[in-house]
């Protein structure tokens, strides 16, 4: 299986996308970087470019982009789905993400494996907070957590 890396210029930093054949397998936010030029890009990875765009835009809520999950413990696997639950532009508790992965008292562990995430944003572990509104942590930094709440939060609403 071949593996291919591609850079995607974003208004929150580089996003570092690892594809395995047509599936997102990993993406990384980094905040400096060089985005890989168009004419180097597969079709599919254009397609999820302009995806990308949408998202940022404010004009698509939910991905379509195959993802694949190659790493991972079983239960980081189910904390990584039940995040794909959380409707654009709201936020849930790391309680509520315990829960929905089949381990209500795990509130601590399932932070723990959202912050793991191999595809931030796509998977969106930036819509976890604390019970008390805090914004808690993020893989990629809180600063980008807070600008991806906020984007969503004003495209939510328009």
């Amino acid at each position: 299986m071949r593996q291919e890396s591609y850079s995607y210029r974003s208004p929150v930093g580089y996003l570092n996308c690892r594809f395995n054949e047509s599936f997102l397998i990993a993406l990384d936010i980094q905040p400096d970087g060089r985005a890989t030029p168009e004419s180097k890009l597969p079709v599919s990875v254009r397609l999820f470019w302009k995806e990308l765009d949408c998202y940022f835009e404010g004009g698509i809520q939910r991905f379509v982009q195959p993802i694949r999950f190659e790493s991972g413990t079983p239960f980081q696997r189910r904390v990584w789905q039940a995040l794909l639950r959380i409707p654009f532009g709201e936020t849930r508790s790391y309680e509520w993400l315990a829960t929905a992965a089949d381990s209500p008292h795990g509130a601590r562990a399932a932070g723990q494996a959202a912050g793991k995430n191999p595809l931030p944003i796509i998977v969106p572990c930036h819509r976890i907070i604390r019970a008390d509104g805090g914004l808690g942590g993020f893989s990629c930094g809180v600063e980008v957590k807070r600008r991806l709440l906020k984007h969503e939060a004003a495209k939510a609403k328009a």
